[in-house]
């Protein structure tokens, strides 16, 4: 009776430890739905904006920024300055 015992107490406090950990390691929930709601929109929103162009994926903040253009200078990766 002692050897099962000896054997038993560990594993079962090895199995309702790693039970209370698991528990404790999930994420919370939001404090509030209206967060959480935001969040989902915000990550929605970005999965819909298109990927940049390969090579165009980099602006420079130079003398031409803000031209009367309106648009954002943007420059190919291979830099020449």
């Amino acid at each position: 009776m002692s050897f099962w015992v000896w054997w038993l107490v560990p594993a079962v406090a090895t199995v309702v430890a790693l039970i209370i950990v698991g528990f404790r390691a999930r994420p919370g929930k939001p404090a509030e739905p209206e967060s959480g709601m935001a969040e989902l929109e915000r990550f929605r929103e970005a999965m819909e904006r298109p990927l940049p162009r390969e090579g165009r994926a980099f602006a420079r903040p130079d003398e031409s920024w803000g031209e009367d253009t309106g648009e954002i200078p943007i420059v190919p990766n291979n830099w020449s300055k």
